[in-house]
């Protein structure tokens, strides 16, 4: 079990490519480029932080960082036949 190697999903895999490929760049010990971090992040949302962290040899606590920094805020709207309703709280 041990020597298993791990499916990757080809959107991982790119990333985890870009990564491999920055990192053979790299003469000395350099902080990962926020392009990747992102790009790491948005693949945490939609795979897990887990298992991206796992794949990809990041740190789960910064990697959660930007899988949640990135989240848009979630807007609800409510329709009552196709017309928009705007639900306000009074505080007494």
């Amino acid at each position: 079990m041990a020597n298993e190697i791990p499916i990757i999903p080809p959107d991982m895999r790119k990333v985890c490519l870009r990564l491999k490929r920055w990192l053979s760049s790299q003469a000395r010990r350099a902080p990962i480029p926020e392009s990747l971090w992102a790009a790491a992040g948005e693949l945490a949302r939609a795979q897990g932080i887990n298992p991206t962290a796992k794949a990809l040899h990041l740190e789960y606590g910064k990697l959660k960082q930007w899988a949640e920094a990135a989240v848009p805020p979630v807007k609800r709207r409510l329709t009552i036949d196709n017309r928009m309703v705007m639900i306000v709280e009074c505080k007494p």
